[in-house]
This record gives structure tokens, sequence and C-alpha cells, in this order.
């Protein structure tokens, strides 16, 4: 069983850390680079502990973090087992069902490694503070989630088709709208996941802590610049979306889906993306009690992000040339936000969105002699 662990660990587990190295470090960095001292960085994870032990809400967000992550394993391990060069992992079926089940939770277990770690530490601070029914939450979301990756090894292997027909009476088939929001979404979170996680991070820290740390003496104007500024830099997300729907799904231009409809649905998956920062903006009114501050803050952050797919139809844009777009656009949002008319920003990202899709999008043909970013 060694030679195997190690034959597997080689081929699976290296090449996961290796391909997520990059992750890895930017969030060794937010989460331990960035304080002046060891006792700032204790009393911040200190922090999200004990509230992920006593909150609802901060346990929810940590499972959900956990599961985005499990599911980024899932189609790793996947996509390995069904590659031609690694088909040799299918000699694992050759294991009885106890040794094979015992080891991919081995592999898995590796794999889900960073978790496991952050979870001793929550498991101290709950005996330290007798925060029992939390941690047992805590333990049981992760067991559910180790169960989870090692069933999902453990079908990857299973090449039957009679297999999948027996699977398929106890668990019914997802079957999705083939639509555009579905397809990007999809897109999103298994091409970007590593630049969506990164954004989200920065995002989400910038707004969460900037609220909370100051209560209510935030200064309106400072948060209204911090969101203008992280809406603009989800581009690269953006920017990607359009490339992916003009060069995979350049058909859908063509197929009898009103524009309003793609319109919107473009819109929904924008406000998927940006769940953490309407979340994390919910602070506006739980601290400085303005509902309609962050009213307006959340239909702006969508809006704007609308509003640049949009910009993106109207020229066949080089990324170089995007962000010397995006740079008037910051302009002219940040400045109206200071104004009296905040809630002109929403308004007319939204009216000037429908306007460019309506007159641009039919017209919009891509330039095959210009390099999209890769």
């Amino acid at each position: 069983m060694n030679i195997i662990f190690k034959t597997v660990t080689n081929s699976v587990v290296k090449p996961f850390y290796r391909e997520h190295a990059g992750l890895f470090i930017f969030l060794v960095f937010i989460l331990f680079g960035i304080y002046r001292s060891v006792a700032e960085v204790i009393n911040f994870h200190y922090f999200i502990i004990h509230s992920i032990l006593t909150k609802p809400t901060y346990l929810a967000v940590a499972v959900l973090l956990w599961f985005l992550y499990a599911v980024k394993i899932i189609y790793f391990v996947h996509g390995y087992v069904n590659k031609e060069s690694y088909v040799f992992l299918q000699n694992l079926n050759a294991l009885t069902e106890k040794n094979r089940l015992l080891l991919l939770l081995q592999i898995q277990s590796v794999l889900f490694a960073p978790v496991l770690i952050y979870s001793l530490a929550i498991f101290f601070v709950a005996v330290k503070e007798k925060t029992y029914i939390g941690v047992s939450l805590v333990f049981i979301a992760i067991a559910l989630l180790l169960l989870l990756l090692t069933l999902s090894f453990y079908l990857s292997l299973q090449k039957t088709k009679q297999f999948y027909i027996n699977l398929s009476r106890f668990i019914p088939g997802l079957h999705f709208p083939k639509n555009i929001f579905n397809f990007l979404l999809r897109y999103i979170f298994r091409e970007q996941f590593v630049a969506l996680a990164g954004i989200k991070t920065i995002s989400f820290c910038c707004i969460y802590f900037f609220i909370t740390l100051n209560g209510s003496l935030a200064e309106d104007r400072i948060l209204w610049f911090f969101l203008v500024s992280l809406m603009i830099g989800h581009v690269i997300i953006i920017y990607k979306n359009h490339r992916f729907i003009e060069s995979q799904l350049f058909f859908y231009r063509n197929m009898p889906v009103p524009l309003i409809k793609t319109i919107f649905q473009l819109l929904a998956v924008y406000v998927v993306i940006l769940i953490p920062e309407l979340w994390a903006l919910k602070g506006i009114i739980e601290v400085q009690k303005n509902a309609t501050n962050y009213i307006i803050m959340a239909v702006t952050a969508p809006s704007l992000l609308l509003l640049i797919h949009s910009l993106l139809y109207t020229e066949d844009f080089t990324m170089e040339e995007v962000l010397k777009m995006l740079f008037g656009v910051w302009i002219v949002c940040f400045f109206l936000g200071l104004s009296g008319f905040r809630w002109l920003v929403p308004v007319s990202c939204l009216l000037l969105s429908v306007i460019i899709f309506y007159t641009c999008y039919y017209r919009y043909e891509k330039n095959t002699n210009i390099e999209g970013l890769e």
C-alpha cells in the first residue's frame, strides 16, 4: 500500500499543489503576511475562528469556501483520471473495496490538508472557549466534505456503464438549462477559479474590514473609492468571459433568444460572483444604519460589471486598450459618486449597458488578428 500511495501522490497530489502554488502563496500572504507582528496575526485568526464557532453566518461562509475548494479538487482529480497518460490509475480498481476506499481517503485528505490543518486551530480555540456545539458542526462539515471527495474519486475510477445506470437510480441527475448564465458560471468556476479566488479575497477583505474596523466612523467616500476600484479590478474576469463567449459560444448570438434576456442573464452572473462583496457591504446597514447607501452600492457593483462587459462589444479591444478605457469609466463613476447624485451611477450603468447591447451586440465582429488575453 505504501508504494501505491506514493505512486498516486506523485501522480495526483504533487501536480495539484504545483499547479496551484501561486494561489496558496497568495492566500498565505493575505492571511499571514500583511500584518506588522505575530500578535496581530494571532488576534486576527482568533477573531475569525471565534466567529466561526459562535456565529452561524461565519460558519456558513467558511463551509461554503471549503466546499468550493473541495469542488476544485474534484474537477482536478476527475480531469487527471480521464487523461490517457494516467490510465494506469484504473488499476486501483484491482484493490479490495476496503483498501481502495482507505487509499482514496488518504489521498483526498492530503489534498484537503489546508482545511484540515486550519481545523486543528479551530479545535484548540473551541476547547479553550468550550464552544463544543460550534466545533462539532465544523467537524461534521469537514467529515462530509471528505466523504464527498472520497466518493468522487471512487466514482471517477468507475468506467462501466452499468455502474452509472445503477447509481442514477439513487442519485437523480441535475439538468441545468442550456443558457448563457449556466455556460458562463461553469466557465468561471472551472477555468478562472484561481483568479476569482484571488480577486474575491482582496475585494471582500478590503470592504469588510474597512467597515467593521472603522465602525460608524467609516468614511463613506473612501468606501465608495474602494468599491469602484475593486469592481474595475474584475476586468480580468470580464475580459475572459467576453473572449469565451465570442470563441466558444459564438453560435448563441444567432439563437432565438431575446437580447434583453441575455442582458439579464449576464447581470445575474455578475450578481452571483459578487455575493461575497454584497455580504460584506451589509455592514453599512448593521454598523452605519444606512440602508439607502447599501442599496445604491449593492446595485452599482453588478451594474458596473455589466457596463464593462457591454463596452467590450463596441470594438474588439486588446487588454491594454480595455485598461485605458476603464480609467475613464473609473474617473466618471468615482467623482459622480462623491456628489449628491450617487444614485445616477447604477442607473446610468444599467441604461448605458442596455443601449450598447442593442446597438453593438449583433454588429460586433471579433478580429482574429488581435491576440486577446490567454
